[in-house]
């Protein structure tokens, strides 16, 4: 069925009458703008997969449960990475070469000072106090050589953190974990999808609306959405885009509501159809309430 056949369809049920049953309720439903409905989804949903082939070692959440961003959901099997970290740390603690170098450093300028007093006096030769100046400039380099090698344990350290961090799998945002769908001590692959996260605090609906309403409606301004079952009240929606081309083959145009459900009293998933930005509303509940 073309999309055209579709918005007729809809016209013609937005202008039938309202079953006797759910008229004190959906009082609304004649104020409708006929369009196709729109399904409140969540603005966030993801699905996490284990960032590094392995062994899934640990699994730190349950179906149902609300996590922090992030928390650590996940981890794969990072005993040996922990191990490297554990010793690339040690190595970059180190400090024996370069205090060792610091030394030879300063003995060796201790000495050039006394050839140069004693060459002052005819007690040190040229060639002694040439070799007293080899030796700082060999004590010199010792030390930079030292400090370099700390400096590149220090960041061995780093990457053995970061090797250590990607066995883990975190929360990318604040949600609900919906379905897990791996478990513990099965080997995961790179495409293996381990947990599934939803953030309902804000819902999106996509409608396309007739062009007579075009003019009407601002982004960044409030209406009031229809919700459907289980809802089956008025919900206020901001819009947050409209688009600027109209298909002339079904004279509509996209439009996108979102939903503010911080206080999670809405489900994601219920139909929504816009009412009449110029009709009274009967009642608007932010809530999602039964009438």
């Amino acid at each position: 069925m073309t999309p055209t056949a579709l918005l007729a369809l809809c016209l013609m049920a937005a202008t039938a009458e309202a079953p006797p049953a759910r008229q004190a309720s959906s009082a609304a439903a004649t104020d409708v703008v006929p369009s196709l409905p729109g399904i409140a989804n969540a603005r966030r949903r993801v699905t996490l997969s284990a960032p590094t082939e392995g062994v899934l070692f640990e699994l730190n959440c349950e179906e149902g449960q609300s996590v922090a961003q992030g928390d650590v959901l996940a981890v794969i099997d990072n005993r040996i990475a922990a191990a490297a970290a554990k010793l690339a740390k040690a190595e970059a603690e180190q400090t024996a070469g370069v205090l060792r170098g610091e030394s030879d450093l300063r003995a060796a300028n201790s000495l050039l000072e006394r050839m140069t007093q004693a060459g002052e006096h005819r007690a040190a030769s040229e060639l002694e106090i040439e070799r007293a100046r080899t030796s700082v400039e060999q004590a010199q380099a010792a030390v930079r050589q030292a400090q370099e090698l700390q400096v590149a344990a220090q960041a061995a350290y780093v990457l053995e953190q970061a090797k250590l961090e990607a066995m883990n799998i975190r929360a990318p945002f604040a949600g609900r974990i919906v379905r897990t769908r791996s478990v513990v001590g099965e080997t995961l692959t790179l495409t293996k999808p381990v947990v599934e996260l939803v953030d309902t605090s804000q819902l999106r609906v996509e409608l396309y609306l007739p062009t007579r309403c075009y003019t009407r409606l601002e982004p960044g301004v409030e209406y009031r959405l229809l919700a459907g079952t289980p809802v089956n009240d008025a919900v206020t929606a901001r819009l947050v885009m409209k688009d600027v081309d109209i298909d002339p083959g079904t004279e509509t145009f996209r439009c996108v509501f979102e939903i503010d459900n911080r206080d999670l009293g809405l489900p994601s998933g219920f139909s929504a159809r816009l009412l009449n930005p110029t009709a009274e509303p009967p009642r608007t509940s932010a809530s999602g309430d039964q009438p």
